[in-house]
């Protein structure tokens, strides 16, 4: 049987779970695609390549979400993935992608065809799957059931409100935001078990809202937290960063509390046409800043 036609038996069996499909020879890196989902064929950014994982990471480049980059393109390595491949049996990634503005919450999942020759690259989107997550970590009144601060849903109706005025182009309160990334709660998790992980997200907020008490704080999902700076914060931003920072040095050094990555972007009224400019600035310095502490 030709390889086109086993993919063809394989990708009908596994339709019902995956939207998208690829069949990557592991040795020479060309590849044949299933889309179940047109959406993703719609999408697609560059042209096809003869390469998978140049196309991935070409690809990837245009649509994944800035904060999610480093993570779907270490996947999308070759070497890594063969590493990874032959470390584990099956392997996944949860990561966001930006289309039309949106944001689309997808994950990909590799395995080994049974002959260890071919590498099956499954994508589905699981958007609602999140968003169910985050209904079910909601509380009614716009709470984290976890930490008992704001919610991702919150931090929605603020985006919101604050789109609608700039939209009608009104005079919008000088604001920032701050993005937020506990380092190294996953490990946290694997080492202590999920109910410490669970105390060390509830102090690293409880961390964050000390320190920006005049601030409404969000927990935006997963290990990020979101600040809405304003009035005193807003003006004190550079040095409440630096505090944070200090803190940051100090539990380094004690071996001790969280480690918070952050990020601070401010509203430019000439620059920036949507609330999510402003975030997608903070996002990438939260990164920069996520690289510096794990140096």
């Amino acid at each position: 049987m030709k390889n086109n036609e086993i993919f063809v038996k394989i990708s009908e069996s596994l339709a019902l779970q995956y939207d998208l499909i690829y069949y990557v020879n592991a040795a020479d890196s060309t590849y044949v695609e299933f889309v179940n989902n047109p959406i993703y064929a719609e999408v697609r950014a560059v042209e096809k390549d003869d390469d998978f994982f140049r196309y991935a990471i070409k690809n990837g480049e245009k649509l994944v979400y800035s904060a999610d980059k480093e993570k779907v393109f270490n996947l999308f390595d070759r070497d890594n993935m063969l590493k990874l491949m032959n470390e584990h049996r099956r392997y996944s990634i949860k990561y966001r992608l930006v289309i039309n503005g949106n944001k689309q919450y997808n994950r990909t999942t590799v395995i080994w065809s049974t002959d260890h020759e071919y590498l099956i690259v499954g994508v589905e989107d699981i958007s609602d799957e999140i968003k169910r997550e985050f209904k079910l970590a909601d509380t009614p009144d716009g709470r984290d059931a976890l930490t008992g601060i704001r919610n991702h849903s919150a931090f929605r109706e603020l985006e919101e409100a604050i789109q609608k005025n700039i939209d009608r182009e009104l005079n919008v309160e000088p604001f920032a935001l701050m993005v937020c990334d506990i380092n190294g709660l996953k490990q946290y998790n694997k080492s202590f078990g999920r109910s410490a992980g669970d105390d060390y997200l509830k102090e690293s907020s409880r961390m964050i809202c000390e320190l920006f008490d005049h601030s409404p704080v969000f927990r935006n999902g997963g290990n990020e937290f979101v600040v809405y700076l304003s009035k005193s914060d807003y003006r004190q931003r550079d040095v409440l960063y630096g505090k944070l920072q200090h803190i940051n040095r100090l539990n380094k050094v004690n071996g001790y509390g969280p480690v918070i990555a952050a990020g601070i972007a401010e509203f430019d009224d000439e620059k920036d046409g949507t609330i999510n400019d402003v975030y997608e600035r903070a996002i990438a310095r939260m990164q920069e800043n996520k690289d510096q502490l794990k140096n």
